[in-house]
């Protein structure tokens, strides 16, 4: 793989982690408000997994900017965003929704329906081809950022 691709890759892993860390920070801070767009989506019933979605979105993330198995964690950006993305269009067709939510408590960052739709489609192929051309190599140093991650997730878990 030419150093051009690594670039381009870990360029796209970045934005990626960057989404989701700022993404998941926005309703960490207000996990109550994340709990309401779950009802305005008519998923009360997923109301107890709000936590665990926030951490969930900034540790995805974390592994994603660290660059830590990026084969492995584009993949699971790429089923979450479709979740993500699915819920929304049925938020959106079906219970008027017109804000999906995605950054919280982080207002200047809200956007349109058509302008998150977007969005989520870029991000989705970038996962996909990070997903595609990223390598299964694993790096030593690995360890210790998984390590750290993990450390400051299960913080951010408890705190909210």
């Amino acid at each position: 793989m030419s150093v051009k691709n690594k670039l381009l890759l870990s360029f796209l892993s970045i934005i990626l982690g960057m989404f989701f860390i700022v993404s998941g920070l926005g309703k960490v801070v207000n996990v109550a408000g994340f709990v309401n767009v779950l009802e305005s989506y008519g998923m009360g019933y997923a109301a107890y997994l709000a936590p665990v979605i926030c951490v969930a979105e900034i540790t995805l993330g974390l592994f994603m900017l660290f660059l830590v198995n990026p084969k492995k964690y584009a993949l699971i950006c790429f089923f979450a965003l479709l979740i993500f993305t699915l819920s929304f269009a049925y938020a959106y067709f079906f219970r008027n929704v017109n804000d999906c939510g995605c950054f919280g408590e982080i207002g200047f960052l809200k956007s349109s329906a058509l302008s998150s739709f977007i969005r989520n489609i870029l991000l989705i192929t970038f996962s996909f081809i990070v997903y595609k051309n990223s390598g299964t190599r694993t790096n030593p140093v690995i360890t210790w950022k998984r390590n750290i991650i993990i450390f400051f997730s299960s913080l951010f878990l408890i705190l909210s």
